[in-house]
């Protein structure tokens, strides 16, 4: 999960090398569908906005708080391998309100 995060923070380069065509990178992260104000999705990418401190990130989402995130500002990505069933959001919470804040305020 934390290889394929990286895949997209290098817009589609493993190495030197260029595996996935960048053009695919920008158009499947790319915000397609709005669901809200600062959320939109595509090919299985979620998207979301926030202020200029923190800028945009995209996330692949799965069962139960399978999360691949993806901050290309911070140049970071985290990868979260939880089986929450009460609130499968919760990592993501984690994700926006301790690693990223941290990370912009330094």
């Amino acid at each position: 999960m934390l290889k394929i995060g990286e895949l997209y923070l290098n817009k589609g380069r493993w190495k030197s090398k260029q595996i996935v065509p960048y053009r695919w990178i920008e158009e499947s992260t790319g915000p397609k569908v709005k669901v809200d104000g600062t959320t939109s999705y595509a090919y299985h990418w979620w998207n979301e906005t926030f202020d200029g401190r923190i800028g945009r990130m995209f996330l692949a989402s799965g069962y139960e708080g399978q999360y691949i995130i993806v901050a290309p500002d911070h140049q970071l990505v985290a990868v979260f391998t939880s089986s929450i069933k009460d609130d499968a959001t919760r990592p993501l919470s984690y994700f926006k309100d301790y690693l990223l804040t941290n990370v912009v305020n330094q």
